[in-house]
């Protein structure tokens, strides 16, 4: 099973070791490494560079799941809260437009998107949904969701797997759906800043602008 981001092709590995802070090797996206992928860019933001904030991360799927590999470099991890607000300090949100069907300047999500976060907490990983439009299957569908977060050095290490069923998808060749994450660096001090693949998630919900993938065999 391949996967390319943007219409690329490109070999895409299957579920990657939910335990191992090595990446797969192929599938990667692209490395966000400087201020240059910093939202918001604030030049008084006290960002210090990329052991500060940087990532990188893989995309992969099979016929069950997509998977994500991401790899957090943050020097000081911090995430007091639990389930319901680990957005608002070190994790990751992700969002999926499963239909790539959002439009120019109309803001907000649609019946077929869905948001989610991830964070490692006093109480070892955490999950929740911030966006699903059927809230009476928000339950039974996060428990279907794989997650593990761990710490190996300075990175915070997240492995996601996400079960087609539980975003109503179906993955046959020429699937075309839009993706993107943001990682919340947080500090002691609020959420200071994030970086992601586009903006659209953490100053703004915009579906429209994120990252086009295509399913392909």
């Amino acid at each position: 099973v391949t996967c390319g981001a943007d219409f690329r092709p490109g070999r895409a590995p299957g579920r990657p070791d939910s335990r191992s802070a090595e990446l797969p090797a192929a599938g990667g996206l692209p490395t966000m490494a400087s201020r240059d992928f910093l939202i918001p860019n604030d030049p008084e933001n006290g960002y210090e560079g990329a052991e500060d904030l940087s990532i990188e991360s893989a995309i992969g799927h099979d016929a069950e799941n997509l998977y994500l590999a991401i790899n957090v470099r943050d020097d000081v991890h911090v995430q007091p809260f639990t389930a319901g607000r680990l957005w608002a300090a070190d994790s990751i949100q992700l969002a999926i437009d499963t239909q790539a069907d959002a439009l120019p300047n109309a803001y907000g999500f649609g019946p077929d998107d869905y948001e989610m976060s991830f964070g490692l907490t006093a109480n070892g990983p955490e999950k929740e949904f911030d966006n699903i439009y059927e809230r009476g299957r928000a339950a039974a569908s996060l428990e279907q969701i794989e997650c593990n977060v761990f710490r190996s050095g300075d990175l915070t290490c997240y492995r996601m797997a996400i079960p087609w069923r539980v975003l109503n998808m179906k993955p046959a060749a020429g699937t075309v759906f839009g993706l993107n994450f943001i990682a919340n660096d947080h500090d002691g001090h609020g959420r200071n800043y994030w970086m992601g693949l586009t903006p659209g998630i953490g100053e703004a919900k915009n579906p429209y602008v994120y990252r086009k993938f295509i399913l392909r065999q």
